[in-house]
C-alpha cells in the first residue's frame, strides 16, 4: 500500500495504492492520520488506486473524517472502485462520508463551506 499526498487548489490529495486490507491499512495508517490530522483544509481521498477495503479501512477513513468534521473541514473520497464502493455502501458509510465520482466534484464538495 502507497499514500502519496500532493495539494490540488487549495485542498490536500492523499492518492493510495493498493488494497486496504489489514496488512495495507496498517502500513499507511500512522502516515494518513497525521496527513489528515496537520491538514490546514479538507482533505480529497483519492482511491482510484484501490481495488479492495476492509472494515480497518473503513474506520480509518471514519476516523478522519470525524477529526476533520470537528475541525469544519472534510474528508472526500475520490472515484471508488466498484468494489470499493460496493463495500462503502453495504457498510452504510456511503451516506456518512462525502464520495464524489470525479476530480472536480471532488474539488468543489471539499472547498464548500
Amino acid at each position: 500500500m502507497q499514500l502519496e499526498l500532493s495539494e490540488k487548489g487549495g485542498i490536500r490529495v492523499l492518492r493510495l495504492t493498493g488494497r486496504l486490507d489489514l496488512e495495507g491499512t496498517e502500513a499507511i495508517e500512522s502516515e494518513f492520520a497525521t496527513a489528515t490530522s496537520d491538514a490546514p483544509q479538507s482533505v480529497v481521498v483519492d482511491l482510484r488506486g484501490v481495488p479492495f477495503l476492509a472494515s480497518l479501512g473503513m474506520r480509518m477513513f471514519v476516523t478522519a473524517a470525524r477529526a476533520l468534521r470537528s475541525r469544519e473541514q472534510k474528508l472526500v473520497l475520490l472515484e471508488p472502485q466498484d468494489a470499493v464502493r460496493a463495500a462503502l455502501d453495504v457498510a452504510g458509510l456511503s451516506r456518512l462520508l462525502l464520495i464524489a465520482e470525479d476530480e472536480a466534484t471532488a474539488q468543489k464538495l471539499a472547498s464548500e463551506g
